[in-house]
């Protein structure tokens, strides 16, 4: 940056007076003639300027007068020095400046070229993830990488970032490479990296960032870390490879591998079973998670398996460095075509006397599967405890009708003359007998595989509801002279004498409570509902329990023994009661089951086993059936089914059975 020729006259005055020397091409930078050792026209300029001010201080004693001038004309003289002094260092900077971009023709009037240090714009990073010398843990399976942050001289963003893992750290060869990641974020992440990296090794990464302007930071130092080793493969064991058939008769299905083991004794998160229609797991049917242990279930196949269809599972360990081992591979076959497993039966007026209807969750379908039907109208319905056996009575012999399960099929099997109406029937809880209420008996029979034997009949009255103790040792009845008690030794079945405090009016409906302590007793004239104290074969302490104005039609207890249920025929709605202890309520959660609905008198009730879902029959020709689930202490309707069965529906059972004492 050339000089004009007053700047270099001034400088050539100056030089001469303070060097003793002229301007020289060794000398350009005003120093004197002994180089960076000798004094420059600035340096003693200001030595002057400081022996002269050292002058006014040794001056203080003089007059005041003399000193305020001696020390104004200092000033002026400094103040001008100062001012043409500036000058030269903004010409300074501006030569400088122009250095760090190139060639400098000109500083004070001499050509040349000035030579700076290499001061980087943007350092290199430093590595944060993995931390130096550590075993990472994995983020659902990945590795993550990161660095410290974009060091630029000037604030500028990141604009790209890129990660390097090797071997060896002169990254002669990589086995992983990021490729340039175009992003703001100083963290990337190595998916599924134990299928790059082997566990137990020593790696090395490094990174390189460049900011918004394009200028590179260069690689950072390489940091090492170790890879984490993996859990040993777990090998599958049930179901047995090949097994055909799984899940036949709706059966649960349970994955297990052997006992979880690790090289470094590292502790399992969880293990889980992933099932497959490809030997390839390219894609994952259901994933089952067995949480810590060894084996996990599938409770219902349907829906979620296809039927018929071969399927692969195999079991994955993770540990609690996020590091997962996924052993070899069985295979299974579906069974050919899948069951509903649960069922609501009923019995009702024509045109469908027997119906039946499989359960999916809050579905219920129709199955319309029976070929043979009861004869006339059926008004009782039982299944054994097992699921495979129903019972229909109805009111023209054969009034017995035996049916076996086969699937979603029921086919009747046995057709047994009562010469009675049929009423009521219900099977004991071990599942070996059965009583059958009629019009002018009680009827027992004992099952003999498909098939029932006849054991004996008692009394000439009719039974028109039947409670089994829960160890099938007894029974109760509700007959048209009240309530009745029997009690079996073997296969002979006596009655055991008579109730002392009977109920008032006829007996519709009796349920025994799932601990046989409770005995609750529905009828059609006040109070309409009571209950007994009961201890082996003693009916005691009978009591009105208040709530129903008119008559009670039918009673059921739910299996936890929490709740029972009333049908009520006057105001065609059912009661919900809550037990707790030897106290009942009335369930106030909306007062009952459904306000009021215009429907016909309720004529029976059924729960389901778990006790989710209460079923309700009336007689109202259009409707038919309700169907509730529970949720806590409230009950949501559900509907009817779309096919609804025959009209008024005089029984009803889910199966498999809610019988007390049943398996």
């Amino acid at each position: 940056m050339p000089l004009n020729p007053e700047e270099e006259a001034q400088g050539e005055r100056i030089a001469t007076v303070y060097n003793s020397a002229p301007w020289a091409e060794t000398n350009r930078w005003g120093l004197g003639r002994n180089g960076a050792g000798g004094k420059g026209l600035f340096i003693a300029a200001i030595r002057d300027f400081v022996g002269f001010g050292r002058g006014v201080v040794r001056s203080s004693s003089e007059s005041l007068a003399t000193m305020q001038t001696s020390a104004a004309a200092l000033l002026d003289g400094m103040t001008a020095k100062i001012d043409e002094h500036t000058t030269l260092l903004d010409r300074l900077k501006a030569a400088t400046a122009a250095a760090a971009n190139g060639p400098v023709f000109s500083v004070n009037g001499m050509g040349g070229v000035v030579v700076l240090p290499d001061v980087p714009k943007v350092l290199p990073p430093i590595v944060t993830l993995p931390v130096a010398g550590s075993t990472p843990s994995l983020t659902g399976g990945a590795l993550m990488l990161a660095v410290d942050r974009l060091t630029s001289l000037y604030g500028e963003a990141q604009k790209t970032i890129r990660f390097q893992i090797s071997t060896v750290s002169t990254f002669a060869t990589t086995v992983y490479d990021s490729g340039v990641l175009t992003q703001t974020a100083v963290s990337a992440s190595l998916a599924n990296a134990q299928a790059t990296l082997t566990g137990g090794t020593t790696y090395y990464v490094r990174a390189i960032q460049t900011d918004v302007k394009d200028v590179s930071s260069g690689w950072s130092a390489p940091v090492s870390f170790v890879f984490p080793r993996l859990p040993n493969a777990p090998v599958m064991s049930a179901p047995a490879n090949n097994a055909t058939g799984v899940g036949s008769n709706n059966q649960a299905v349970t994955f297990t591998a052997g006992s979880y083991s690790h090289p470094n004794g590292t502790a399992r998160t969880k293990r889980e079973f992933q099932i497959s229609t490809v030997a390839s797991f390219a894609t994952i049917v259901t994933t089952l998670n067995a949480g810590n242990a060894d084996s996990a279930t599938l409770s219902v196949l349907k829906g979620v398996l296809a039927a018929n269809t071969q399927h692969h599972v195999r079991a994955v360990d993770t540990d609690t460095n996020g590091g997962a081992s996924a052993g070899a591979a069985t295979s299974f076959t579906t069974v050919s075509a899948y069951e509903y497993g649960k069922y609501l039966l009923t019995t009702s007026v024509d045109p469908q006397r027997f119906a039946v209807f499989g359960q999916d969750i809050d579905t219920f379908v129709n199955l319309n599967t029976q070929a043979v039907q009861p004869n006339d109208t059926p008004y009782g319905i039982t299944c054994s405890p097992d699921g495979t056996m129903v019972v229909v009575v109805d009111d023209a012999d054969p009034a017995l009708n035996v049916y076996v399960r086969d699937g979603d099929t029921f086919s009747r099997v046995q057709g047994v003359n009562l010469s009675a109406i049929g009423v009521s029937a219900a099977f004991s809880p071990n599942g070996q007998y059965i009583a059958i209420g009629a019009s002018n008996t009680l009827a027992f029979f004992k099952r003999n595989g498909s098939t029932l034997t006849f054991l004996q009949q008692l009394t000439s009255v009719q039974h028109n509801c039947i409670a089994w103790r829960p160890d099938s040792a007894g029974l109760v009845t509700g007959s048209s002279t009240g309530l009745k008690h029997f009690v079996r030794s073997g296969d002979t079945f006596t009655e055991s004498g008579s109730i002392s405090s009977q109920p008032n009016g006829q007996i519709n409906g009796v349920a025994l409570s799932p601990d046989a302590t409770m005995l609750i007793v529905a009828t059609n004239s006040a109070p309409f509902l009571v209950r007994y104290d009961v201890s082996s074969s003693s009916y005691s302490n009978i009591a009105a329990i208040p709530g129903l104005a008119a008559s009670a039609s039918c009673v059921a207890w739910a299996m936890s023994g929490a709740y029972f249920a009333v049908g009520h025929s006057a105001d065609n709605c059912v009661y919900i009661y809550t037990r707790s202890g030897a106290s009942v309520a009335q369930l106030v959660t909306g007062g009952n089951v459904q306000p009021p609905f215009g429907l016909a008198a309720v004529r029976s009730l059924a729960w389901s086993k778990d006790g989710n879902y209460l079923a309700v029959g009336t007689s109202n020709p259009s409707t038919r059936m309700r169907i509730f689930k529970k949720a806590n202490d409230s009950f949501v309707s559900l509907g009817a089914p779309a096919t609804l069965p025959g009209q008024t529906v005089t029984s009803m059972t889910f199966l498999p059975p809610a019988i007390p004492g049943a398996a």
